[in-house]
């Protein structure tokens, strides 16, 4: 009996880990992965400027994408499935579980924003010399932020629990010094 279970148990592991997963590094001026669109943003209180959006060609279902911008650097990267996680039925496809980055005009990182199962779950704030600012965690189901964790120096020095994020109602909890 016991033998019986560890052969399903082996087996159960193999079809887990035989699933292969390829991974791409693209670039979005490649015309051959990537339309351009230019379309004009219209923005209230503002002018109208003309804007730029891309729209993926033909991706890979189960692949692993890292996305670049024409200066090299990181856009995008996750994971491209044609099903949406916890749904049998096939949509349109993205990538569910992904982070995207934004940047300064001279370079340097300002935001990484996490998503998994298509829902945000967290954005990282940079700094000046990229160290991290804040860490904002934000509920799945609701989409409204839950708490903030305050850095200085890249190190944790206080944390703020939501009560009403629209009312900017929170309570703080510091950090003890060592």
């Amino acid at each position: 009996m016991r033998k019986a279970l560890v052969v399903l148990f082996i087996l159960g592991l193999n079809k887990t880990f035989c699933q292969k997963i390829d991974t791409l590094k693209v670039y979005q001026n490649d015309e051959l992965a990537f339309e351009r669109i230019d379309y004009l943003a219209h923005r209230p209180c503002s002018k109208t400027k003309v804007a730029i959006r891309y729209k993926q060609l033909k991706p890979k279902d189960s692949t692993y994408y890292f996305i670049y911008n024409d200066k090299k650097q990181l856009l995008k990267e996750g994971l491209y499935t044609i099903k949406y996680p916890n749904k049998k039925t096939e949509d349109k496809g993205a990538l569910y579980d992904s982070k995207y980055y934004y940047y300064k005009k001279n370079g340097d990182v300002v935001a990484i924003h996490y998503q998994e199962d298509g829902r945000n779950v967290k954005t990282e704030f940079y700094g000046s010399k990229n160290k991290l600012k804040k860490i904002r965690y934000i509920d799945k189901v609701s989409a409204t932020p839950t708490k903030d964790e305050i850095y200085k120096n890249s190190t944790l020095i206080e944390t703020r629990y939501f009560t009403s994020f629209y009312a900017n109602k929170y309570h703080t909890v510091k950090e003890k010094k060592h």
